[in-house]
């Protein structure tokens, strides 16, 4: 027990409340203790076989893969995520792990579309074989298995099934879950990069996303507007106000991409305030939406505020507001 104990950190942070506890019950709270501490061991050793990689022969993985037994592909599956994990090339385990993407055990088919995204763009043509499971995928139950679907074939790097991404893509967008709608955000860069023909087949589901409720997918969709329509700011029109009041319910990284859309967008789109002169209602807007990102914790954050008051803001607030915080920043990186 002392030794369970001491391998999880337990050894002097989980003890009796009492010392007056009675034998059976401090026995029945070693009991417990012991169990849990030793499941936890056996949890880790077990997982720790699948790091072994001279332990089980490329053919014996394969021989897994092709088993009927779910317990014998999710082993395989589990090796193969583990070789990827350790810096190892698996890809030649791809024809063989495509196939299970039909799998009717969700813990295999998770494991095996982690596999798929990370080498779908590696191999393209076989990753076709399965395009009418991904298509079925994309109605799954699961969110999880939706957004990975949906990120397998923008990972495809193949043309000919644009037309197929694109609808996938629209689909996404007004998917009820906000994991798979912030994925399909995430796919609109990479159909422009890969076909740059498909710009304006973009533009209605990012304007979509643009309009979302959630501000994790609100960041993403900024994100892929800012790498392809980065110019264009008849998106971002609509969303103006949404967008300021929206940022400081944002994690840090949508603060960093929305605050650095709108410092482009402010710039372009309103007259240079002057000193005693009133400011333009949105503009005014967008300052008083900074105004409580001085005080976070991210530094990159409080840099694109000191910036967007800056280039926005009259002298008088920007000493007001973005100078103490700027020198605050100096002095921390002493």
């Amino acid at each position: 027990l002392a030794s369970g104990m001491k391998i999880l950190g337990w050894e002097s942070t989980q003890t009796p409340r009492s010392t007056s506890m009675s034998s059976s019950s401090t026995s029945r709270w070693e009991d417990t203790i012991g169990s849990y501490a030793f499941a936890q061991i056996g949890a880790v050793l077990s997982d720790a076989q699948y790091f072994e990689s001279g332990m089980v022969r490329p053919e014996d993985i394969r021989r897994q893969l092709d088993s009927k037994a779910t317990k014998d592909k999710l082993e395989a599956m589990k090796r193969i995520v583990a070789l990827i994990s350790l810096g190892k090339d698996a890809s030649t385990f791809f024809p063989d792990v495509v196939k299970n993407v039909v799998a009717s055990s969700l813990d295999v088919k998770k494991l095996v579309y982690l596999y798929l995204v990370h080498y779908a763009e590696q191999q393209p043509d076989t990753a076709l074989l399965a395009i009418n499971t991904f298509q079925k995928d994309l109605s799954d139950p699961s969110q999880l298995i939706r957004a990975l679907a949906l990120r397998v074939l923008s990972s495809i790097r193949v043309k000919i099934i644009m037309q197929i991404v694109l609808m996938a893509i629209s689909k996404g967008a007004r998917d009820s879950s906000p994991y798979v709608r912030k994925t399909a955000a995430y796919a609109i860069p990479k159909v422009y990069q890969l076909d740059p023909t498909c710009r304006d087949a973009l533009v209605e589901p990012l304007a979509t996303l643009l309009k979302d409720r959630s501000t994790s997918v609100l960041g993403s969709a900024v994100a892929a507007h800012q790498e392809i329509f980065v110019d264009d700011y008849s998106l971002l029109h609509p969303v103006y106000r949404k967008l300021c009041n929206s940022l400081i319910d944002m994690d840090e990284w949508g603060q960093q991409i929305v605050l650095q859309a709108l410092l482009f967008y402010a710039r372009a789109n309103f007259a240079e305030p002057k000193q005693g002169e009133k400011l333009d209602s949105d503009l005014e807007l967008l300052l008083k939406s900074t105004t409580p990102l001085f005080r976070c914790k991210s530094s990159a954050v409080v840099l694109l505020a000191v910036a967007v008051f800056y280039h926005l803001a009259p002298y008088d607030l920007f000493d007001k507001f973005a100078m103490k915080p700027l020198v605050r920043l100096l002095y921390a990186t002493e």
